[in-house]
């Protein structure tokens, strides 16, 4: 019988009456094993045909269930002794015992004895022994996910062995061994495959994974998240690996995740005295929600994951502010805005933003990452603000006007961090430009408006010397005291506030980055496009006073900030009524847009860089935008202040350009259109007003609209032709010519002429001096025959009529 064979072979080869013979029996036995192994040539294997067949059913599975179990009997007493465990090692390590027990696992007859060896003898080593042995080839590693996987042998217990398998790799992957080795091995495919099935084993993609440390479901969870980790323990993965996981997990970690939070919420209802933030953050750390937030970052995952009741999953997530999950609920809201707001997330990704503004003390090590949810939680808002569709969900909210909030804080952090003006006195417009002026950097340029001006065309006036009419080019003088006019500045100091202590907002800005800043204004843009939000923005004074500081920052690396600030005190100055008081007030705005027009100017006469000279450019025209929005409400000083730095940055503009080379017109860009548009339209509001209308009606201001009429009237003949029709912008340059036409022809009457002291004809042969003669009346023949837009040739005939007639 199998016994008594079996009785036989343990008492001879085993060496069983003799003491410290295991090593030695040990050894015996992996020989044989060996000798074994060769099933097609081996000494033992049988030439007869019947013999063979006998051999390899019967002789052959029998003999090795021998070896194995003796081997195992053997090597077991030796690891016990001191005096024989390291010989045992070395036996384990020699003939490969772990490999060959993998091996036999998979065989129906074997895997018993096998998993047995397994389990006493080579299990119990050391970690480190384990990956060693384990580790070091592919093929072993292949069939070590195999067995995880359920291909073994072991009919009668072979969930056991599933687990056991399982949490061997686990502990390989705890201690850091598995994934080099699958980095490797490059068998990265393979265990992902394996793990992913092995989690699936004992339920459904509907059954949750428990907590249980020792279930094969956890084990196989978490052995997958530090395969897929990298040195920062961030989960990457391809969009292959992505796709597959999703189908293959995605529920079944949307479910377990779900499940979870779903139980502690029913435990902080019944105890609700207890602080659970801890319990949630663990829930959000967790492996499957680690891998669910990793795997919607592919947007074909993300499709999937969002049919199975992943994103609601994620959504819980971000509530506690997990970067992964928030950058996760962007990307879905790039998709389908509609799903952020059909699952809630939109209410998480604002309590995640307000929880920041909330913090006490923030780590520093966390500054960077919080910065980043921060951007992520702003950037999703105002996408959904963008979209009609979900517009109503975030301003019906009740946590949308403390998102406002969060930015203006966010925006008066930023003021204070950037800006060189004291953080506790007022940032007076004038007294900023007196420091400006005084550094060396002013440059004065004289204008006509100004009271130095006024006196000299008075003198001029009295003395009557006739001279060659014509306006000479604006007058520019670098001077180390350069005069700066204070009538208009703030009549009273205003406090600047910083954003409340105890939001650390400043902390996460950069001298360098802005884009925090940016995402900021982004949202500021969207929410002035609802009332009660923009109303919200007016009445916060932090907030105005900050933008009006950054809106005076002199420094050229945050001029972007300066822009977007004043891109957004223009719109606000859209809805500013004439009783609106403070720091919102027409009139402090229209000084601060003329303050910055009037700075600007300087700076750009000064600049050589183009690039500087783009932003300087894009400054200005949002500044007269602003002046444009509230100059019919201000006072005749604020009225006159506006109008003479617009008309000195036009003078400024339309006179480089005439004066410069051709190469230099050439190269106008949709920047100076868009400007010279804005002053244009802003010209055309003084023609209804004399006060207004006697501040452009000067020698220097009309000269520059004459060559600017000349410069883009489109003939190609004139010598000082600026080809704007085919350049992008083309349209903001034909409407500044339409509007300074239109300027020209209100303004050309006797009553202009006599306060002028010269006649229109002398005032244009003048600026055409060095030109073709005529060059003027040709440019007004050509825009009245062949321009189609109506009003630019309206306005040309009614200019050559009006010649005409004051010529007689």
């Amino acid at each position: 019988t199998r016994e008594h064979h079996k009785e036989d072979f343990t008492n001879a080869f085993l060496l069983k009456e003799i003491r410290g013979s295991s090593p030695i029996s040990a050894i015996a036995c992996c020989t044989f094993l060996d000798v074994l192994n060769d099933e097609k040539n081996g000494i033992c294997v049988p030439t007869n045909v019947v013999d063979k067949e006998l051999y390899f059913e019967e002789h052959l599975p029998l003999v090795r269930v021998f070896l194995l179990e003796g081997l195992s009997a053997c090597l077991d007493e030796s690891l016990s002794s001191d005096e024989t465990k390291d010989m045992a090692e070395v036996i384990i390590s020699t003939f490969r015992i772990p490999q060959l027990c993998l091996v036999f696992c998979q065989s129906h007859t074997l895997a018993p004895e096998a998993f047995d060896l397994l389990q006493n003898v080579v299990l119990p080593l050391p970690i480190e022994t384990l990956g060693n042995m384990l580790l070091e080839d592919k093929s072993t590693l292949i069939a070590l996910f195999g067995l995880v996987t359920g291909k073994n042998g072991h009919e009668s217990n072979r969930e056991y062995v599933n687990q056991k398998m399982a949490l061997l790799l686990g502990n390989l992957a705890k201690a850091g061994l598995l994934p080099n080795a699958i980095e490797r091995l490059d068998l990265r495919k393979h265990a992902i495959a394996a793990l992913s099935a092995a989690i699936l084993i004992n339920g459904n993609e509907d059954s949750t994974i428990d907590d249980d440390e020792e279930s094969l479901p956890r084990i196989c969870i978490e052995s997958l998240a530090t395969i897929l980790s990298n040195e920062n323990d961030e989960i990457e993965m391809s969009e292959l690996e992505s796709r597959t996981m999703a189908d293959a997990i995605g529920k079944s970690l949307s479910t377990t995740v779900l499940n979870r939070f779903f139980v502690q919420a029913n435990l902080e209802t019944t105890m609700e005295s207890i602080d659970h933030s801890i319990d949630r953050a663990a829930i959000s750390t967790s492996a499957e929600a680690k891998l669910l937030c990793s795997l919607a970052e592919s947007p074909e995952s993300l499709i999937i994951l969002g049919n199975v009741g992943g994103l609601e999953a994620i959504s819980l997530i971000a509530h506690e502010g997990i970067i992964t999950a928030i950058r996760a609920i962007r990307k879905a809201c790039e998709i389908s805005p509609k799903s952020i707001i059909d699952v809630d997330a939109h209410l998480s990704i604002m309590d995640a933003l307000i929880k920041i503004r909330h913090q006490q003390t923030v780590d520093s090590s966390r500054l960077a990452e919080l910065r980043e949810v921060a951007i992520h939680c702003i950037h999703t808002i105002t996408v959904l603000v963008e979209s009609d569709g979900t517009r109503s969900a975030i301003v019906e909210a009740e946590q949308s006007l403390e998102c406002l909030n969060a930015a203006a804080d966010i925006i008066s952090a930023c003021a204070s961090f950037h800006c060189t003006v004291s953080t506790t006195e007022a940032s007076d417009p004038v007294e900023s430009q007196k420091e400006y002026a005084a550094s060396g950097n002013g440059i004065n340029v004289k204008s006509e408006g100004s009271p130095e001006m006024q006196s000299k065309k008075c003198s001029d006036e009295k003395a009557k010397v006739e001279e060659p009419e014509g306006d000479p080019i604006t007058e520019v003088e670098i001077d180390d005291e350069a005069g700066v006019e204070t009538t208009n500045g703030y009549t009273e100091k205003e406090k600047f506030e910083t954003a409340p202590q105890e939001t650390p907002w400043q902390e996460m800005l950069s001298k360098d980055d802005f884009s925090l800043e940016k995402t900021v204004f982004s949202l500021f843009r969207a929410f002035g496009r609802i009332q009660p939000h923009r109303d919200a923005m007016t009445k916060n004074e932090i907030l105005i006073l900050a933008l009006k500081n950054l809106s005076q920052i002199d420094e050229l690396p945050q001029i972007r900030l300066q822009t977007e600030a004043l891109d957004l005190l223009a719109t606000l100055s859209l809805f500013v009524g004439r009783s609106c008081q403070g720091s919102l007030s027409q009139g402090s705005l229209a000084d601060l847009f003329s303050t910055v027009v009037e700075s600007r100017t300087r700076a750009l006469q000064i600049t050589r860089d183009r690039h500087e000279q783009q932003a300087l450019k894009n400054l200005l025209q949002l500044s007269v935008l602003g002046l444009h929005s509230s100059f019919c409400s201000l006072n005749a000083d604020s009225k006159a202040k506006s109008m003479r730095v617009a008309s000195d940055l036009f003078v400024y503009m339309a006179d480089s350009l005439f004066k410069g080379s051709k190469s230099r017109r050439s190269m106008a860009q949709k920047a100076d259109g868009v400007l010279f548009c804005n002053l244009a339209t802003f010209f055309i509001l003084s023609i209804g007003n004399d006060a207004s209308r006697n501040l452009i009606i000067t020698r220097r201001f009309l000269s520059s609209l004459i060559r600017f009429v000349l410069m883009t009237a489109g003939l190609s003949t004139v010598d000082c032709h600026i080809p704007t029709a085919s350049s992008e912008g083309s349209e903001y340059w034909a409407s500044a010519l339409a509007h300074c036409l239109f300027c020209l022809s209100c303004t050309m009457n006797e009553t202009s002429q006599e306060e002028l002291g010269v006649s229109f004809k002398a005032l244009i042969e003048g600026v055409q001096f060095a030109m073709k003669p005529n060059s003027f009346m040709l440019c007004m023949r050509y825009l009245s025959e062949n321009n189609l837009a109506g009003s630019t040739a309206i306005s040309a005939r009614q200019i050559m009529s009006t010649l005409d007639h004051l010529s007689c």
